[in-house]
């Protein structure tokens, strides 16, 4: 049984990466929806609060998923925390990294 938590490890970083996405999109939808109705343009809020809370949004669903991305590997191995926490540190980092350039050019 053992072995099946530690090919449980990756999928559980990847399930908090999407936890953390849908969750986000649920606050999105939750702050879109106290945008009074003369404010939506084109299906866009432009209330002038509007944009400080989506950036909020935005900073904590990054945030969550880097905590849950963590977290949720350590909770699910059986053994060597340490080596797992760590390494899904350095993993998610490079994954950032290398998206951020993505995003950037």
């Amino acid at each position: 049984m053992v072995w099946v938590r530690w090919l449980a490890v990756v999928p559980a970083a990847y399930l908090g990466w999407w936890a953390a996405l849908i969750f986000g999109i649920m606050l999105l939808n939750l702050a879109e929806s106290f945008c009074p109705p003369s404010e939506m343009i084109s299906g866009m809020c432009v209330a002038w609060w509007f944009h400080y809370g989506e950036k909020a949004i935005f900073a904590f669903s990054a945030a969550l998923a880097a905590f849950l991305v963590i977290v949720l590997p350590v909770l699910v191995t059986p053994s060597h925390r340490h080596v797992v926490a760590w390494s899904a540190f350095i993993g998610g980092g490079a994954v950032a990294v290398v998206l951020g350039w993505q995003l950037a050019a």
